[in-house]
C-alpha cells in the first residue's frame, strides 16, 4: 500500500527569517480575542499572527497589511466557507501575507472566487483546500499586476469549475507565480481545465495534474510568459488539443504526461525547450513537435494508477537514466516491477519480490 505524499506538512514552520510581532486568537466559543476573521484583520497591527481555531467561517476578508493568518487544528476542520455567494479572501496592495492551513470552498464569483492576489502584494499559501470552488469568470485562485508574488506550497485544487477558463489557477498582466507540491485534481472549465498564465513568471514543481477537463487541457502556459514546468506528473486529464499547451518562454522538463484521453501529450510552438519527458498513452500522441532531447513515449510504469497511486516501479523509464536526464514525475520508486511474462527469472529473484 503507498500513498501520494504532496509534501512536509508543517503548520507551525514560518518562512524562514518571519518574525510576527503579536499574536491575535480567533476563536468562535469566544474564549480568543475575537470570533470573526473580519474582525483580528481589521485590528490586527503590520506583523502580527493571526491564528484561528477550528470551526466554518463564512466572511468575506479584504487583507490590507502584510499579517500572518494561520489554523489552529489544520484545514480539514477550518472551513473558509463562500456559501455559494461570495468570494473569500482578498490580498490587496504591497503587503506580504502568510495564509496556511485552510479549506476555501464554495467561493463564487467572477474571478478568483476563493482567493484574489492583486496590486503587487507578496503572498504565500502553504498546507490549504480549496475544494468546489465556482468561478462565473474565470478561476478559484488569481494573481494579478506587475509586482504581485504568489507562492503556494503543499495545496490541493480539487472540483472547482470556471464559467469560462482555468477552475483553479491563474495569473497574468505581469504577475509572478511559484507551485510546489500541489494536486490539481477534477477541476473543469469550458476553456483552460485547471490552471493558465499569461504575461508572467511561472514555476510549476513537483505538482500532480490528475483528471482535469477543459477544452485547451490540463495546463496552459501562454505567450510572454518565463519560467519553467519541471517534475510533474499528468494523468488521465482531456482536452481537445493537449493536457498541456506551452509557448516558447518557458522551459518543460523532466515531466510524466500519461493518458490524455482526447488530445496529444504536448502542444507547442516551435523552438520551445521540452527535454527528458515521458509520454504515454495520450489519445493523439506525444506531441506535435519532434520529441526533444532524453524524451520518450513509453509507459512510466506506476504503481497502482486505478487507485491514483503514481508512484512508479524501480524498473520505471521514468527514473533517473543515463541521456542527462534526471528522474521524471512528481513521485519517486514505490514499488518493485513485476516480472515480464515469458521472461527467464531464477527462484532466488522470484522469492525476492514476497520478502
Amino acid at each position: 500500500m503507498y500513498r501520494l505524499v504532496s509534501g512536509v506538512v508543517c503548520f507551525f514552520c514560518l518562512l524562514a527569517g518571519t518574525a510576527f510581532a503579536g499574536t491575535i486568537l480567533v476563536r468562535q466559543d469566544g474564549s480568543g480575542n475575537y470570533t470573526t476573521i473580519t474582525a483580528a484583520v481589521n485590528a490586527a497591527n503590520n506583523g502580527d499572527l493571526i491564528r484561528v481555531g477550528a470551526g466554518t467561517y463564512s466572511e468575506y476578508v479584504t487583507i490590507t497589511k502584510s499579517v500572518g493568518l494561520e489554523s489552529e487544528s489544520g484545514a480539514a476542520v477550518t472551513i473558509l466557507d463562500g456559501l455559494d455567494a461570495q468570494r473569500i479572501f482578498v490580498v490587496d496592495g504591497a503587503v506580504s501575507v502568510d495564509i496556511r492551513g485552510f479549506t476555501f470552498t464554495r467561493a463564487r464569483s467572477d474571478e478568483g472566487s476563493a482567493l484574489l492576489v492583486w496590486h503587487q502584494p507578496t503572498v504565500l499559501v502553504d498546507d490549504c483546500v480549496f475544494d468546489s470552488n465556482y468561478a462565473t469568470g474565470s478561476n478559484a485562485v488569481a494573481v494579478r499586476h506587475t509586482g504581485s508574488s504568489l507562492r503556494l506550497r503543499n495545496c490541493r485544487f480539487a472540483h472547482n469549475q470556471a464559467a469560462v477558463h482555468s477552475a483553479a489557477l491563474s495569473s497574468n498582466m505581469g504577475a509572478s507565480l511559484v507551485v510546489e507540491n500541489c494536486q490539481f485534481i477534477e477541476n473543469q472549465a469550458s476553456g483552460h481545465a485547471a490552471m493558465n498564465t499569461i504575461s508572467s513568471h511561472v514555476e510549476v514543481t513537483g505538482c500532480l495534474f490528475l483528471r482535469n477537463v477543459g477544452s485547451v487541457g490540463a495546463l496552459t502556459i501562454g505567450s510572454a510568459c518565463t519560467g519553467f514546468v519541471s517534475g510533474n506528473t499528468f494523468h488521465g486529464n482531456s482536452g481537445y488539443s493537449a493536457t498541456v499547451s506551452l509557448e516558447a518562454g518557458v522551459a518543460f522538463q523532466d515531466n510524466i504526461v500519461s493518458g490524455d484521453l482526447t488530445g496529444r501529450g504536448l502542444v507547442t510552438t516551435a523552438g520551445t525547450s521540452h527535454t527528458c519527458n515521458l509520454y504515454y498513452g495520450n489519445a493523439l500522441g506525444a506531441c506535435n513537435q519532434s520529441l526533444g532531447a532524453g524524451e520518450t513515449d513509453e509507459d512510466p510504469l506506476y504503481c497502482e494508477p486505478l487507485a491514483d497511486i503514481f508512484l512508479v516501479c524501480s524498473g520505471s523509464p521514468a527514473v533517473a537514466n543515463g541521456q542527462n536526464c534526471g528522474a521524471r514525475g512528481a513521485y519517486g520508486v514505490g514499488c518493485t516491477c513485476d516480472p515480464i511474462p515469458g521472461e527467464t527469472t531464477s527462484w532466488g529473484t522470484v522469492k525476492g519480490y514476497f520478502r
